[in-house]
C-alpha cells in the first residue's frame, strides 16, 4: 500500500509538475506573443510618428507658402504702382509734347499773320506813296 500511495503521490507530483511546466510554457508563449505584438505596435507607432512629423512639416510649409505668396503679391503690387507712375509720367510728357506742338503751331500761325501784317503795311505804305505821287502829279498839272 505504501508503494501504491507513493506511486500515486509521485504520479500526482509529476502531473502537478507537468501542469506547472505547461502553465510556465503558456506564460512564456504569451509573453513572446505579446513582445511580438509590442514590436509590431512600436513599428506602427514609429510610422505614425513619422507621418505626424511629415504632416506637421507640411502644415508649417503651408503656413509659410501663403506668406511667400503674400510677399510675391506685394512685390507685384509695387511693380504695378511703379508702372502706373511711369505711365502717368509718360502721359504728362505726351501732354507737354502736345502742348509744345500746339505752341509751335500757334507760333507758326502768329509768324504767318505777322508776315501778312508786314506785307499789308508794305502795301499800305506803297499805296500811300503812290497816292502822294498822284497828288504831286495832280498838283503839277
Amino acid at each position: 500500500m505504501k508503494k501504491k500511495s507513493s506511486a500515486v503521490i509521485t504520479i500526482i507530483t509529476i502531473f502537478c509538475l507537468l501542469f506547472i511546466v505547461a502553465i510556465f510554457i503558456y506564460f512564456l508563449w504569451e509573453n513572446i506573443k505579446l513582445r511580438k505584438e509590442n514590436i509590431v505596435l512600436n513599428q506602427k507607432c514609429e510610422q505614425l510618428n513619422k507621418q505626424i512629423e511629415s504632416l506637421n512639416q507640411e502644415l508649417v510649409n503651408q503656413k509659410t507658402l501663403p506668406q511667400e505668396y503674400l510677399d510675391y503679391i506685394s512685390s507685384l503690387e509695387k511693380e504695378v504702382d511703379e508702372l502706373r507712375q511711369k505711365l502717368k509720367q509718360q502721359q504728362q510728357s505726351i501732354k507737354k509734347t502736345v502742348d509744345e506742338k500746339e505752341i509751335n503751331k500757334l507760333l507758326a500761325e502768329l509768324k504767318d499773320k505777322e508776315k501778312l501784317v508786314f506785307d499789308k503795311e508794305k502795301l499800305l505804305s506803297t499805296k500811300e506813296e503812290l497816292l502822294k505821287k498822284k497828288e504831286k502829279e495832280l498838283e503839277l498839272h
